[in-house]
């Protein structure tokens, strides 16, 4: 999660307009995860601060003031040498994690405002309830803070291998558990369903095939989001190829798109170059996006986007910090993300 503190309101006393045209790049990549109301979503709460329909729409209004949107395809040709029509500034949008939100609240008022975007999803949650493992852990931390359980503490404790008193600390535990400590992650799934299994039946965490196939016939684009969003950093390179190439398979062979887009879950921060290497020879996509703000790449067709929905700020002042930090960082090199 990105906090910038004093950033922010040094960046609140710029000029929107001069920072933007300061700055040298033509399109802002932007994502969100969720729109709605996170208290329909409880396995949302507590990981991130999703932006209410109301405030999204006002997000995109003010966006739209100063930025046209481009699509996918466009994009595409962009990174592949086309140049962009005009001295116009674009934004491209896209929203990871393939949830019900995407469906329910966030197409609905895209459409009407005629603007394109893509969404990215994980081909396992596909229909799915709860599957993420971040919403598993954060879901029974939820729970022990808000309800003080002593067998559901003590439950969890067992799998975690701890002796935690107090219910904060048992809570802080669960939410540092990753994507490789599957055993463990497995007994959690378990313990959550026995304490919650009518309330997590009554939710419907990710979109089906047919609400994907609703989003493709509208216009808009999709791209896969690795097959069950581990974090990149912790496997090895042959399992971040195969999450990747079966991800982007399956998301062509479902919905018949031409094109082969990613997005990296979390982070794509630790891939390493051979990595990008292999993926070219191997299965060539188009385009690969990453979440690490405004920055640039040494490779041409990966793009790094700035993160909406993770503080607490309306859009004005999010593109200003992201803006004025891009500027800090350029005197030193900071604002190409090198690998190794």
């Amino acid at each position: 999660m990105r906090r910038y503190g004093f950033l922010n309101t040094i960046a609140s006393r710029f000029s929107f307009t001069k920072l933007l045209h300061a700055n040298p790049h033509q399109i802002i990549p932007l994502f969100y995860h969720a729109v709605g109301n996170v208290e329909d979503s409880s396995h949302l709460k507590g990981l991130y601060q999703v932006p209410s329909a109301h405030q999204f729409e006002k997000d995109i209004d003010f966006i739209l003031k100063y930025l046209q949107p481009i699509e996918l395809t466009t994009l595409i040709e962009h990174t592949n040498g086309k140049t962009l029509k005009g001295n116009e500034k674009y934004f491209f949008l896209s929203f990871d994690d393939g949830l019900n939100e995407c469906k329910e609240f966030i197409a609905p008022i895209l459409k009407r405002k005629g603007i394109p975007a893509t969404f990215f999803i994980n081909p396992d949650f596909v229909g799915r309830k709860i599957r993420f493992h971040r919403f598993t852990t954060n879901l029974l931390a939820q729970k022990i803070l808000l309800e003080k359980n002593l067998s559901l503490e003590v439950a969890v404790n067992d799998v975690l291998g701890t002796r935690e008193k107090h219910s904060k600390s048992t809570a802080a535990q669960l939410l540092t558990i990753r994507y490789n400590q599957q055993d463990k992650l497995e007994a959690l799934e378990k313990i959550l369903y026995d304490f919650m299994g009518t309330e997590l039946n009554a939710q419907k965490a990710y979109m089906n095939k047919e609400d994907i196939q609703d989003l493709v016939n509208a216009g808009f684009t999709i791209g896969a989001h690795s097959l069950d969003h581990p974090e990149y950093y912790l496997l090895s390179e042959e399992e971040q190829l195969r999450q990747t190439i079966e991800s982007v398979k399956l998301v062509s062979d479902w919905f018949n798109v031409s094109y082969r887009a990613f997005s990296f879950p979390f982070t794509d921060v630790g891939v390493k170059s051979s990595f990008f290497e292999r993926l070219n020879k191997e299965f060539p996509l188009d385009i690969t996006f990453g979440s690490s703000g405004l920055k640039k790449d040494t490779l041409a067709n990966h793009i790094h986007r700035i993160p909406m929905d993770d503080i607490a700020l309306e859009a004005e002042l999010r593109l200003k910090t992201e803006l004025l930090y891009y500027q800090l960082k350029r005197p030193f090199g900071k604002n190409i993300y090198k690998r190794s």
